[in-house]
């Protein structure tokens, strides 16, 4: 291996022991607000997010959009529903690159969406609605889901990258994911 396979090696590693101790982290807070009795619609399932994500080197940011507009496309409001997926490349706290793909999977099954994204190369995928199936899925790739985010494309992985990034945590309870979702209608 050469210095730059090996650097490449040892960033994954520590991301990936990072990301499995604030995953940890955020199933504690679960349960524990599991056995508060806490509604399920009012948990978060994971708060990663609220972290500052500057430690991760270089990576690999999935996000749904609706239209093609490079850095300036606004995050699509239903995730299995995005006509393209921006996939913006990210080193050291910058944004180096932003690229869209047309979503190949207009009428997909369960998963599709999700292995998707993973052939991509993408660590994280950031949107502002997602049905269960598909954050299951993204769970067992050992990608990092983000919900409840609004914006353009670029100001919101900025956000992400910086800690700051602001969700809408409410955004399950809006009529078409709860009657969608609730009935099994629409499975990523």
């Amino acid at each position: 291996m050469d210095g730059s396979a090996v650097n490449r090696f040892h960033e994954t590693s520590v991301f990936r022991a990072r990301l499995h101790e604030r995953m940890d982290a955020c199933r504690r807070r679960r349960f524990a607000c599991l056995s508060s009795k806490t509604p399920h619609h009012r948990m978060e399932m994971y708060d990663i997010h609220k972290f500052p994500a500057t430690m991760r080197a270089t990576m690999i940011v999935a996000v749904p959009v609706e239209e093609d507009r490079g850095p300036d496309s606004e995050v699509a409001q239903h995730f299995g529903r995005a006509r393209y997926f921006a996939f913006v490349d990210v080193d050291g706290g910058s944004v180096r690159g932003v690229t869209v793909k047309e979503n190949p999977h207009q009428e997909h099954g369960p998963g599709d969406l999700p292995k998707f994204v993973r052939e991509h190369d993408a660590r994280v995928v950031i949107a502002y609605g997602m049905g269960p199936r598909a954050v299951e899925f993204f769970n067992s790739y050992g990608i990092e889901v983000v919900t409840g985010a609004s914006g353009r494309v670029v100001d919101v992985v900025k956000a992400y990258v910086n800690g700051s990034l602001s969700t809408d945590s409410s955004w399950r309870s809006r009529e078409d994911f709860e009657h969608e979702h609730e009935h099994g209608h629409h499975g990523h």
